[in-house]
């Protein structure tokens, strides 16, 4: 029998795996992908689906390791050929792989192309009956990928006459990282919904999944069996969302030409995500929605930092609730937004240090009740929740001395160009001067001559990033008096001259 061998990648490191796909010219040389794997629970399942000729599979791995699953494999499906890869720490664990059934190993630091083939060749030719196809044509799925990720210029549709018989092309998409939460064995029956459904359908269809996350299936029908077959991929994505409520489908607007697919896929991507804004919906129809998607706002960082600096915390935390409601607005990709509120909220948090306040569990569990809401409506309301408990928790430390603080420092953020010294800010505000040293002692390991400097030079940052001031001007309206003593500040702060840092950051 000559065919194209069957080979399944087992490594749960994705570069790893990327690595080995693009190592030889597959198909030319007449193997196959039929699938990737990241442990041997997951690749378990996918030998029994796939039927692979061979597993070239990573001796460590989480779940199930190598040698375990050497040991199943061989078990189960005798005539499946094992090769094993490994580091040179790892022999130990290669012995028990060519025990339990193994049949070669290559050691990772000496993978090459040639040394590879040659593995994949010896393991061919020792399944018995089987001889290798050489079949010098693209595997569909594999040119999908190819073509998507930019690895190749064009899809070569005469490679595949029978996936270019008729002139209307869909790609139906998820993300199974984000919508089955590593539940592989789920992700396997769906797989297999999936391709029974079009396989009745008499659809030439190829899948393949990109950046080890989304999985994508690109079709090829008659417009007359549309509404039949859409009717039935509904039904599954409906279905997913009963047992998994992330799972969220994209079915793209018809193309006609499948160089088309790449810019397809980059729309399908840019609302894979989006059920996070539609609590009701299982599968977004590309073709009679309008693009949703706004662009997303921007935020004035050093504004929302001075309020923190200067104590005004509920400031502060209305201009970021304000920002994130804008960004829902705008629909910003699930994962942005959240990441967005959870960096916010800890620098706001992390104020909280100065009453001797263990920040770290608040971090932990806000950013868990962030990250467990499902749709955009649960995440703002559990966003005000956090809010209202941060806001609650400031309340209660700080003291009337602090608010007179938070004055001082607003003082000193407002007129830190102006000539400033600390007897005249203990005077201003009726402060005992000893006191007041002290308290930016404790700010500040310079007292309160490094904090003004501190933010001095900040400003001085800023204008040399944005404007053409001449350097001895920024120094004046930063408030140095002194040219040559602000050069000194300036290197000592940031580690460059202000000519230097000038040319580096602009």
């Amino acid at each position: 029998m000559s065919d194209l061998c069957k080979v399944l990648i087992v490594d749960d490191e994705y570069i790893m795996r990327q690595g080995i796909k693009h190592l030889v010219n597959w198909d030319k040389e007449g193997f196959l992908i039929v699938g990737e794997a990241t442990n041997g629970k997951e690749a378990l399942i996918m030998v029994e689906e796939l039927k692979p000729h061979i597993v070239v599979m990573d001796v460590v791995m989480p779940v199930m390791d190598g040698v375990e699953l050497t040991k199943e494999v061989h078990e189960k499906y005798p005539d499946i050929k094992i090769i094993v890869l490994s580091g040179f720490d790892d022999f130990c664990y290669v012995k028990e792989t060519l025990k339990n059934g193994a049949m070669d190993y290559i050691l990772k630091p000496t993978l090459t192309g040639e040394v590879f083939l040659e593995a994949l060749k010896r393991a061919a030719d020792s399944i018995p009956g089987f001889s290798l196809s050489g079949n010098s044509n693209l595997n569909l799925n594999h040119a999908l990928e190819w073509y998507i990720a930019g690895y190749s210029d064009s899809m070569n549709i005469q490679d595949f006459p029978e996936f270019a018989k008729l002139n209307t092309y869909r790609m139906f998409a998820v993300d199974i990282n984000y919508a089955f939460e590593n539940d592989n064995d789920y992700v396997a029956k769906i797989r297999k919904e999936i391709r029974k459904t079009l396989n009745e359908a008499g659809i030439i269809f190829g899948r393949t999944v990109i950046d080890n996350r989304n999985l994508i299936y690109v079709f090829n029908y008659d417009i007359v069996y549309e509404i039949g077959v859409l009717e039935k991929l509904s039904r599954i994505a409906e279905r997913v969302k009963n047992v998994k409520p992330k799972g969220f489908f994209v079915l793209s607007k018809r193309f006609e030409n499948i160089q088309d697919v790449r810019e397809i896929y980059l729309q399908v991507e840019s609302q894979i995500n989006s059920g996070f804004y539609y609590d009701n919906k299982s599968i977004l129809n590309m073709e009679y929605s309008k693009e949703i998607q706004k662009e997303i706002p921007k935020f004035d960082y050093n504004d929302f930092s001075y309020d923190l600096r200067n104590g005004e915390y509920n400031t502060a935390i209305g201009k970021m609730r304000g920002y994130i409601e804008k960004c829902a607005k705008a629909h910003d990709n699930c994962e942005k937004i959240k990441n967005k509120a959870k960096n916010f909220i800890y620098n706001i948090i992390i104020m909280l240090e100065e009453y001797d306040i263990d920040v770290e569990p608040m971090r932990r569990k806000y950013f868990k009740e962030i990250e467990e809401t499902i749709y955009v409506t649960d995440f703002l309301k559990k966003l005000d929740e956090i809010l209202d408990e941060i806001k609650k928790a400031f309340a209660e430390n700080m003291t009337g001395t602090d608010r007179v603080m938070n004055k001082i420092t607003k003082h000193i953020l407002e007129h830190y160009m102006e000539p400033l010294d600390l007897d005249s800010l203990a005077k201003e505000f009726n402060y005992n001067y000893n006191y007041l040293s002290s308290y930016f002692n404790s700010k500040n390991k310079e007292g309160f001559s490094g904090y003004l400097n501190k933010i001095r030079i900040e400003k001085s940052c800023e204008i040399l990033k944005k404007e053409d001031i001449p350097i001895s001007d920024v120094s004046t309206m930063v408030g140095y008096s002194d040219h040559s003593y602000f050069c000194r500040v300036f290197k000592k702060t940031t580690g460059y001259t202000p000519s230097v840092y000038r040319r580096r950051f602009r």
